[in-house]
C-alpha cells in the first residue's frame, strides 16, 4: 500500500518542476536582458535542428 502523503507530494513536486522555467525566465530576464521574442526564437531554432 502506498502512503497517503505520496500523491500530494508527487503533485506538489510536479507543479514545482513545471513552474521552474517560468520563474527562472522572469528572474533572469532583467539580468541578461532577454527579449521575449529572441528567447522564443532561440528555443524554436534549437528544437528545429532535431
Amino acid at each position: 500500500m502506498v502512503s497517503v502523503s505520496t500523491l500530494p507530494c508527487l503533485a506538489l513536486a510536479t507543479l514545482i518542476i513545471a513552474a521552474m522555467p517560468i520563474v527562472l525566465y522572469r528572474k533572469l530576464r532583467p539580468r541578461f536582458g532577454i527579449a521575449p521574442r529572441e528567447a522564443i526564437l532561440g528555443i524554436a531554432s534549437r528544437f528545429s535542428r532535431w
